[in-house]
C-alpha cells in the first residue's frame, strides 16, 4: 500500500478545512463547528496511534507554535 505524506502546519490545515467546509455548507457558523469537530477527532486519533507506539514520546511532545501539548 502506498502512503502519501503531506507536510503542513496546523494553521494551514485549519484554513484549508475551513475554506472547503464553508464552500460545502454555505454557513460559516456550521463550518467552524464542523472544522472544530474534525480537528478534535483527527488529533485525538493521532495521539492514540502515537501513544500506542511509544507512550514515552507522547508525554514529552509539545507543539509550541499552536499551543498544543500532551502529557
Amino acid at each position: 500500500m502506498n502512503k502519501t505524506v503531506v507536510e503542513t502546519t496546523l494553521g494551514a490545515l485549519i484554513v484549508a478545512l475551513t475554506d472547503e467546509t464553508v464552500r460545502a455548507t454555505h454557513d460559516r457558523k456550521k463550518a467552524y463547528n464542523l472544522v472544530a469537530y474534525l480537528l478534535a477527532d483527527l488529533l485525538r486519533h493521532q495521539s492514540e496511534r502515537v501513544r500506542g507506539k511509544n507512550s514515552a514520546a507522547i508525554k514529552s511532545m509539545t507543539a509550541v507554535g499552536d499551543g498544543l501539548s500532551w502529557q
